[in-house]
């Protein structure tokens, strides 16, 4: 395993580079609003603005969609979602690659991905390595930044004509946190997993201005939802209530988080890939629940009660967000309440085919 200490080195070197050569100099690495408005901050400090550029590359509402981490033999969470989204909206040609089409983090398997891919396609990136992956924490900087530098390669080879990349929240951190973060917060990712996304964001970045592409980055919070994958806090606890088993608790419950329904990211990138709206952004909704509230929620749905088991020997932390920058660009779109969203679970729980992790 790599020690915690050569991966940190490795990362801060790797911004250094990007920020020495300007290599997202459209796109300063500690993210800022869209809409074709001035941004530009760097971990906290105030920078030489930029404008967020828009290239007319050649893309319409017609042009094919390729999901990277989804598809007909997919077994991930949000790439299987936004796979079928798109299928039922019949709004696009939609091709799905999973791990099972290529190892991304190979460039040969990569390239030959190249034949099937229509040009000026709209790209959906969702393939990375999962936070809950067995495998040692260290591989998941090196996984996540092979993926993004092997779709970059392969960008230059069939140029889409607009790239959407999810990311995550953890690139903030997790502790000693300002908040409510917003997309100007400092960016001190804690992890492999959290560094590798915020490299993976640079590299695709960086790709995106040299090749003149339109970029969307969506950093999401916890998601949850129907074929949740992840057993983040709505599924565990909806797991133990079926199995009139006990819900374990890390903490007193009071530790609060903002989670996103795993529904509202496809609405989410098709609107993005309608309206063309480049940037980074966090995809919040902007609103916190406690752990003992979402427990009170699946007991009044269930009309039972939890038999709840609190484990108070572990270290706590809030995460809260501003209401999403995407809000001033997308001023209709809603987020789905997070009581909508545990119902929606908990009615379709037994009538979607649980996968694992892509």
């Amino acid at each position: 395993m790599i020690p915690i200490m050569d991966w940190l080195t490795g990362w801060r070197q790797f911004v250094t580079t990007l920020e020495e050569n300007r290599l997202v100099s459209g796109m300063p690495i500690s993210g800022h609003y869209g809409c074709g408005e001035e941004a530009g901050y760097n971990g906290g400090r105030k920078e030489k603005k930029a404008f967020l550029k828009t290239v007319d590359v050649p893309m319409n509402s017609s042009a094919a969609v390729i999901v990277f981490g989804g598809g007909r033999h997919s077994r991930g969470f949000i790439g299987n979602v936004l796979y079928r989204a798109f299928l039922r909206s019949g709004s696009r040609k939609t091709i799905g690659f999973s791990s099972r089409d290529a190892d991304l983090c190979n460039r040969k398997q990569a390239e030959s991905l190249l034949p099937h891919i229509p040009p000026h396609a709209a790209w959906v990136v969702t393939s990375a390595r999962n936070p809950d992956d067995p495998r040692p924490a260290s591989d998941a900087l090196r996984v996540n930044m092979a993926i993004a530098e092997h779709l970059a390669h392969i960008a230059g080879m069939r140029p889409p004509g607009y790239l959407v990349y999810l990311s995550s929240s953890d690139v903030y951190g997790r502790s000693n946190l300002h908040l409510p973060l917003d997309e100007r917060s400092p960016l001190r990712p804690e992890s492999p997993y959290a560094a590798g996304k915020l490299a993976a964001e640079g590299i695709l970045q960086a790709c995106g201005e040299k090749l003149g592409i339109p970029l969307t980055i969506l950093r999401l919070p916890g998601v949850y939802g129907p074929g949740d994958t992840h057993h983040g806090p709505v599924r565990a606890f909806l797991d133990a209530a079926m199995r009139s088993e006990p819900a374990i608790v890390y903490g007193d419950g009071r530790q609060r988080r903002d989670l996103l329904y795993v529904g509202d990211i496809p609405r989410l990138v098709m609107e993005i890939l309608e309206k063309r709206v480049p940037g980074v952004f966090n995809a919040v909704t902007g609103s916190t629940a406690s752990l003992n509230e979402i427990i009170a929620i699946i007991e009044r749905l269930m009309g039972q009660r939890l038999d709840v088991r609190y484990n108070p020997g572990m270290p706590q932390y809030d995460i809260a967000f501003a209401p999403s920058g995407l809000l001033r660009c997308l001023p209709g779109f809603t987020f789905t309440d997070l009581e909508t969203g545990i119902a929606e679970t908990y009615a379709r729980l037994n009538e979607v085919p649980q996968g694992k992790p892509d």
